[in-house]
């Protein structure tokens, strides 16, 4: 039997070794049908309900799940062989540079306006320092100047997409799960678009 938003734990009685995740943005007249609770301890991400009859319900995440199923195949191999012990450099330049485009992607998507300008305004002449570079964590600032363009013409393009494409944006990084299959994640973005005159729910 399907269990309800209200029939899950308060968050104050869950574990504080779980992390309740909340969608990045939902539209104001929906709710959240129910609430997940990230786990990062194991090898794999797992998700969890919890409930007031004391029952849980564990999701395995459906990244770990696709990266235990499917191999990377050869093109990592060569990747890794031909990076070196660059890789974990390169691995955590990505997460960065990921997590600060979402953030300011998102920004820009709910406030539906976003200054490009204020990326370059100088906030520490002696390092040439602008406001681009504040919105990384400091040990990742260096890289700032390599990235500025790539970073301004992606959040360029994203915005034209949505200018041209998207009618109604629904929710951001929305946790889902399918109780049928045990896996959970996040939806990156759940908008109405249009295409062609017509319009779907994507």
């Amino acid at each position: 039997m399907l269990q309800k938003m209200k029939d899950q734990l308060p968050a104050k009685d869950v574990p504080s070794i779980f992390s309740g995740i909340d969608p990045d943005y939902l539209i104001p007249k929906i709710k959240a049908p129910y609430r997940l609770y990230r786990y990062e301890q194991l090898r794999s991400r797992y998700y969890l309900e919890f409930f007031k009859n004391g029952k849980s319900v564990p999701y395995i995440s459906i990244t770990s799940l696709v990266s235990l199923l499917i191999a990377k195949g050869w093109q990592y191999d060569e990747w890794l062989k031909r990076v070196g012990d660059k890789a974990d450099v390169i691995r955590d330049n990505s997460a960065e540079y990921g997590t600060v485009f979402h953030k300011e992607a998102l920004s820009g998507l709910v406030a539906q306006k976003y200054s490009f300008d204020f990326l370059d305004e100088v906030v520490d002449r002696e390092r040439r320092w602008t406001q681009f570079h504040m919105l990384f964590h400091p040990e990742f600032r260096a890289y700032c100047g390599e990235w500025r363009y790539g970073f301004k013409k992606g959040l360029a393009s994203f915005f034209q997409f949505v200018k041209d494409r998207v009618v109604e944006v629904i929710a951001v990084e929305i946790p889902v799960r399918s109780i049928t299959n045990g896996y959970a994640g996040t939806a990156d973005l759940v908008a109405r678009i249009k295409f062609q005159k017509k319009k779907f729910l994507q």
